[in-house]
């Protein structure tokens, strides 16, 4: 019984060393492992080296195992920057912690020696809990980037490093855990490997080479620029394992200011002088097993670690080259070239074998698998290709010196061996490798072209066109496809041969496959043998996909379903929330199908399998276990927008990928893979519509046919992809659709009878305005008359322009085809459409909107919902209350727990006591409150982090019998949705204590320094400004005058008024709301049903002393007397009313009067002066009012005010 619950704990498992099996039988035809050591995690952690060797069996049919916990030393290993030695992004945080640390222990040891003053121990609690949110800030931030907790992490890192190991080696027949043998026996391989045995190589020269351009040969010459060489670092992942010199592109993207100017002048020396250094270009080699138990250095996959410095120069070259390479590179080839894509290859192959098998021809496909091919490639050979094809003698140089000055040293278990230097290959992970492969698998190209033209291998002829096939690259993937015959096999061979010969790249016969269609097996068997390949029988998997399969059988499509059950084996349901699942449904199982739905049509068998599979998933099944299906599938995978998850109908998906191609064939029609379909469906001189031709079988068919279920979907692909014509040149004038709902021959069929040329262009009819005819003869009959009259009518308004003419997808606006969206179009008509009003933030995890997703739609299992589906339960009353039924509104909103959490929730949100009776009615209000969408979408947050905590409540109470407090639930609430708030979105600084006050006050502080893009430092002053705010009143004097009239026009002179100057006072204005003479009060507060989140309508009087400078004991020129208050509904804006005062100098006992509004969160706000008194009569002008300081915890001020005033002097 212990041993079943060890077994189900999931013990490690050692792997075997020294021998995959521990028995054997004794008539040596079965082999197992039966032995095995199967220990516990912390054994693991323990001892993280530990290894396991199987011993010699001798005369037992049984082996002995052993276990060794001790780890040989094989050696220092080199430097390596350590990702947690700048473990945090933000090292302004961590410092400013570390200062706060520092400043509480000298505190803590002052209150050892005597009594802390107050100041002291206030200083000590703000930086505590400025600390302890900084503290919790970074774990959050861990989390939400996907870091695991150091136990999890550190027992991931064990493993792998475990599984890595190379505990020993079988060397000549013996197992050896000696290091220093092993490192021997691996330094002696690699540097065999990469040694060249043929110094000097036979040389090929053709004609036949594409030559570059010699503008583009010239640009790859130019001098590097600081952009190129930024991009090419920002280009590479910055987490990837480093090089020789241990520093990974994360450290120098962000040292990249400190280290731009060395990094510059090396990459630059190293194009000058066409030299790199040999420690810029050293290199590691690390092992990883490729198979389960290794044994030998050939079951272990070599990586190449390449050194920082020289991938930034490689990086730069490659990036030149990828941009120019296709115009040498040969068509036939479709790896790493822009705008060719993987699955050209198999179209093409699956497509010639349904031709050949209707046409009753005999073919050969022969599948070549080159030996160690990136390592074998011969650098003279190289730079012979390279020449030939045009490339300049100083880029050829920079290749020649990226290869030349390499090294290599293999990482043994973290210990390198000594170094060596490599005499042929290119090194994969090197950026340039793809590029330069590419170049040497050229020449076997020109190679086959120049042996097809002298007849020494046949090809296959493409019908209806010029085309010869006669092989397909992808990379070292070679198929090679000719006349089935014993002379083209072998002179196939013998061509293979002589490559090896002159670039070094060797094929391994005894892995390559020999395929014939149209060929009886015997046949294929006496033809193949003699060159040490092996017959195999159709069909076969080329590039991953299946070629010669008929793949509407559910048999064919094992593969994928395969991958989608491994897929889930290695995930635990259970572990994760709805919000996870949906997260890996949407980003693997919903990617893995992909390769085969881009070529295949998937039968509904398929589609329902694995559709079966994702809908288990979602929910929390297994093979053993049935969960429930809490809504209906259609409804998950429909679109956010229409009420579902977004998670996409397979069918959808299937559909989407193949409408592509439809969409290739007419804007690519230059492609390969476009002249062999257009050759055997000869769609040459067809009309657009026309893509395919029914009589031949296979993939292309069935991809044409799509356009018939598109259909059933109500979208027409001829709707969908248009042609806007440009000079006409490319579209047929009778036979395309171009003008109106159909072609002009469905629509005038009489007048196109008597056309001459019936695949006439639009521009062989319609040349600068003018209309030019080539009838056979004159229309005879009324309706050919009447006919030709309106298609006159028709196209007498259609101009051609400049340019030629292109196909244009209507679903978008930048008019290319995109899968996606015609995805979303077939789910929108496919699946249902609820009208919803659920948001979804991106700053609430996926797992809190999808409970509320599952809430609206009162889906979560509530003792009521479970009742419905057949559970049995104890009792439908909520345990909770005990006073009604629980569902889904009871649990969230009617709960007498609910009802208290709601209130204390909308009071802290400053919004009245609202009672919601369901998730729809909550939904619908928060959709619909304030007009700032920010503001919205945090009391959307806030409500959503609600409904979360108080079901969390509820399942703690009914699983766990842990009652949560009301008050618990709240807090929650605000520190949950404040640190995700915070730390979810960039720049927030508003703080804890002022979130915990007023939320909606930070978020409008949050909202207007945004848009402002104002200073951190004035953010910080403001944002915790908790005033109230209020509304002024302005007064009026009424003038009077001797005279009745109603006005009447005077003159300066009896006013003894003399010329009009300006005048700029400046000073400081002080809020003072504390201590027991505040010169600010509040005297209106609105009713407490009627408040808003800004306080509207609240009003204070001021009696503010004003100062000749910012101090409040400087010397006091006046007073600010009058009302302010908060005039505005949605913003923080006040209407200030109010005399200054002055008490000094000339100016003793004149006013000055402003009114005006003043958006207190601006940096610098204006206001207009209307008038004043004494001196100041006829006064106007404008006050700038800026904020010097303002105390969070007593609400004082100071403001500097800058009063600019136009008024006239006095006689």
């Amino acid at each position: 019984m212990d041993f079943q619950i060890h077994l189900r704990s999931k013990p490690s498992r050692y792997q075997n060393r020294g021998s995959r099996y521990t028995y054997c039988c004794n008539s040596l035809n079965k082999l197992s492992k039966l032995d095995r050591f199967l220990v516990c995690n912390n054994f693991v952690n323990t001892f993280p080296f530990t290894s396991t060797t199987a011993l010699p069996r001798e005369l037992s049919d049984h082996g002995p195992i052993t276990l060794q916990t001790s780890f040989a030393d094989f050696g220092k290993p080199p430097f390596r920057l350590i990702r947690g030695w700048r473990a945090t992004d933000h090292p302004k945080e961590v410092k400013e912690m570390q200062e706060i640390k520092r400043r509480i222990h000298e505190i803590d040891l002052l209150a050892e020696d005597r009594l802390l003053s107050e100041e002291e121990i206030n200083e000590r609690k703000v930086g505590f809990q400025k600390l302890v949110e900084m503290e919790s800030g970074r774990k959050l931030n861990g989390q939400l980037t996907g870091m695991k907790t150091l136990p999890s992490s550190m027992a991931l890192l064990t493993t792998k490093k475990r599984k890595n190991m190379i505990a020993g080696l079988l060397i000549a027949d013996q197992w050896t855990t000696n290091p220093e043998r092993i490192k021997v026996e691996i330094f002696n391989f690699y540097q065999e490997k990469f040694r060249e045995r043929w110094p000097s190589r036979p040389k090929f020269i053709s004609s036949r080479f594409c030559v570059l351009d010699p503008l583009a040969s010239s640009n790859l010459e130019a001098p590097f620029t600081v952009e190129e060489i930024k991009e090419a670092i920002w280009s590479c992942g910055s987490d990837k394992s480093p090089g020789s010199d241990g520093f990974s592109f994360k450290f120098l993207k962000r040292n990249w200011e400190l280290m731009k100017h060395d990094i510059v002048n090396t990459v630059r020396y190293s194009k000058s002088y066409g030299v790199i250094n040999k420690g810029c270009n050293a290199s590691f080699i690390t092992l990883v097993p490729k198979i389960k138990d290794p044994l030998t250095i050939g079951d272990y996959r070599p990586i190449s670690l390449i050194g920082s410095m020289y991938k930034i120069i490689s990086k730069v070259l490659s990036i030149r080259l990828k941009k120019v390479i296709g115009e040498c590179i040969g068509n036939v080839q479709s790896a790493f070239i822009e705008g060719r894509n993987i699955l050209e290859g198999p179209l093409i192959i699956n497509e010639m074998y349904s031709w050949a098998k209707k046409s009753k021809e005999k073919m050969l496909l022969f599948k070549v698998d080159f030996n160690k091919a990136f390592d074998s490639v011969n650098w003279e050979y190289l730079d012979h290709v390279q020449r030939q094809l045009g490339f300049g003698e100083k880029w050829r140089g920079w290749i020649h010196s990226c290869l030349k000055f390499a090294t290599l040293s293999v990482l043994v278990n973290g210990s390198p061996t000594r170094e060596f230097e490599m005499g042929r290959g290119i090194r994969q992970g090197d950026p340039l490798s793809p590029f330069l492969f590419l170049i040497a698998m050229e020449g076997l190209n020109i190679v086959m072209k120049e042996a097809c033209a002298k007849g020494i291998f046949t090809g296959t002829r493409i019908p209806n066109s010029n085309l010869t096939l006669s092989h397909l690259f992808y990379a070292d993937d070679a198929l090679f496809v000719g006349e089935w015959s014993e002379e083209n096999i072998n002179n196939l061979a013998r061509i293979l041969r002589c490559f090896h010969v002159s670039w070094g790249l060797k094929v391994n016969f005894n892995k390559s496959r020999v395929f014939g269609i149209g060929v009886d097996k015997q046949e294929i068997t006496s033809l193949v043998e003699p060159l040490g390949c092996k017959p195999s029988d159709l069909p076969f998997t080329y590039l991953g996909v299946p070629v010669g399969a008929n793949m509407k059988f559910k048999i064919h499509w094992a593969p994928v379903i395969e991958r989608f059950q491994s897929r889930l084996n290695r995930w635990k349901s259970k572990t994760l929330s709805l919000g996870g699942r949906l997260t890996l449904v949407k980003a693997v199982l919903g990617s893995l199908p992909t390769f085969y739905f881009s070529l295949f049509v998937a039968p509904t068998g398929v589609i329902k399998k694995l559709e079966s599979i994702r809908r288990r998933f979602l929910w929390g099944g297994t093979d053993d276990q049935k969960k429930i299906n809490w809504v209906a599938w259609k409804s998950v995978t429909a679109p956010k927008e229409i009420g579902g998850l977004g998670l996409g109908s397979l069918k959808a998906i299937n559909l989407s990928l193949i409408t592509k191609w439809i969409w290739r064939l007419k804007v690519d029609s230059s492609g390969l893979w476009c002249t062999v379909i257009k050759g055997i469906h000869n769609l040459y001189n067809k009309p657009a519509q026309h893509i395919s031709k029914k009589s031949i079988p296979g993939i292309w068919n069935r991809i044409a046919r799509v356009q018939d279920e598109l259909k059933l979907f109500d979208i027409d692909i001829e709707e969908l992809m248009v042609k806007k014509i440009g000079a006409g040149n490319e579209t047929m004038f009778w036979l395309d659709r171009w003008i109106g709902d159909s072609t002009l021959k469905t629509s005038f069929p009489e007048a196109y009878k008597l056309e001459r040329n019936k695949h006439c262009k639009i521009n062989d009819r319609l040349q600068n305005g003018d209309m030019i005819w080539d009838w056979k003869s004159a229309p005879r009959t009324s309706e050919a008359v009447s006919e030709i009259v309106m298609l006159v009518s028709r196209i007498s308004d259609f101009q051609t322009v400049q340019g030629n003419d292109k196909w244009v997808c209507t679903l978008a606006s930048d008019g290319v085809f995109h899968v996606d969206r015609l995805r979303i179009k077939i789910d929108q008509r496919n699946l249902p459409t609820v009208e919803t009003t659920l948001k979804w933030i991106h700053e609430i995890p996926l797992k809190v909107t999808c409970f509320m997703w599952r809430a609206k739609l009162e889906r979560i299992p509530t003792a009521c919902a479970l009742l419905k589906r057949g559970i049995q339960i104890t009792s439908p009353i909520c345990s909770y209350c005990e006073n009604a039924e629980e569902d889904t509104a009871h649990v969230l909103f009617r709960c007498s727990m609910a009802i208290i959490v709601w209130e204390w929730v909308l009071s802290w949100c400053d919004l009245p006591n609202i009672h919601f009776e369901s998730v729809e009615e909550m939904l619908a209000f928060t959709a619909q409150w304030g007009s700032c969408e920010t503001k919205r979408r945090s009391l959307i947050s806030i409500c959503y982090v609600t409904t979360w905590f108080l079901w969390k409540a509820r399942c703690d109470w009914v699983f766990k019998k842990s009652r949560t407090s009301p008050a618990k639930v709240v807090d929650l609430v605000k520190s949950t949705v404040f640190l995700w708030k915070k730390y979810r979105r960039k720049h927030c600084t508003f703080q804890w204590i002022d979130w915990c006050i007023n939320a909606f006050i930070c978020i409008d502080l949050f909202v207007i320094f945004s848009t402002q893009n104002e200073s951190s430092t004035m953010t910080k002053i403001f944002f915790c400004f908790l005033l109230p705010l209020f509304i002024a009143f302005s007064q009026t004097s009424p003038t009077t005058g001797a005279d009745t009239t109603f006005v009447q026009s005077i003159k300066r002179n009896p006013m003894k008024l003399r010329s009009e100057k300006l005048s700029h006072f400046r000073f400081y204005w002080h809020d003072i709301a504390t201590g027991p003479n505040p010169s600010v009060v509040k005297i209106v507060q609105p009713p407490a049903n009627k408040t808003t989140p800004n306080n509207f309508g609240t009003i204070l009087m001021i009696d503010d002393p004003l100062t000749e400078k910012p101090e409040a004991d400087s010397k006091l020129l006046g007073r600010a007397q009058g009302f302010y208050g908060q005039a505005s509904q949605e913003e923080i804006g006040l209407l200030m009313a109010m005399n200054f005062v002055f008490s000094t100098g000339k100016y003793n006992g004149s006013t000055l009067t402003i009114l005006g509004r003043n958006p207190i969160f601006e940096k610098v706000r204006e206001m207009p002066v209307i008038g004043g008194s004494g001196l100041f009569r006829f006064a106007r002008g404008y006050a700038e009012a800026s904020t010097i300081t303002f105390d969070t915890k007593t609400g004082d001020a100071v403001v500097e005010y800058n009063v600019h005033t136009s008024q006239f002097s006095f006689q």
